[in-house]
């Protein structure tokens, strides 16, 4: 009877929380929008990495948040991806190139490049185990096109962003000490 209230009063409190992670590719498909859960930083086993579902989860708000969605290559595969969205702009990408969330690989926007940037890119044809860098310049790779599930809001249609390349930053310079 409690948790029927609870579900009835208070469902946002009944969807999962994820520290450390990324959502799964079935938390994904149930729960598209994401957001860090900031304000349970102090309860216990969460910490500033902590994602919890967005309360909305019919359209993308206009809003900081994470959003579910595709990454389509050039060879003709779709992959599942986690896009992070900053107030309607595309700000980082994580593809899911495997069956778990440990086998991703991220790009994002760089300033200091003026363009997107990857410190790590695993290639499509590896699995998580062999994360052999992918060529940049590599056809089968790039461009990619990437698009949300989701609505934005705001336009009413899906957010869809052309990648033609990505650049490699170099290591950081180690630390003196």
């Amino acid at each position: 009877m409690l948790h029927r209230l609870i579900r009835t009063l208070f469902p946002f409190l009944l969807r999962p929380r994820i520290t450390g992670e990324l959502p799964s590719v079935a938390l994904l498909k149930k729960y598209p929008n994401w957001e860090n859960a900031l304000d349970e930083e102090g309860l216990e086993g969460q910490d500033e990495s902590t994602l919890r579902p967005h309360p909305i989860q019919d359209s993308i708000p206009d809003d900081f948040l994470f959003t579910a969605g595709e990454v389509h290559a050039p060879s003709g595969e779709t992959f599942n991806a986690l896009i992070e969205i900053d107030y309607g702009a595309v700000n980082c990408v994580t593809v899911y190139s495997g069956s778990s969330p440990s086998a991703c690989w991220s790009f994002y926007q760089s300033v200091r490049l003026d363009g997107w940037a990857t410190d790590c890119l695993a290639s499509f044809r590896n699995s998580s185990e062999d994360r052999t860098p992918a060529p940049i310049e590599d056809p089968t790779v790039f461009p990619l096109v990437l698009e949300t599930r989701l609505p934005f809001g705001r336009t009413g249609e899906k957010i869809v962003v052309r990648v033609d390349s990505v650049a490699r930053l170099p290591d950081p310079l180690p630390r003196k000490r």
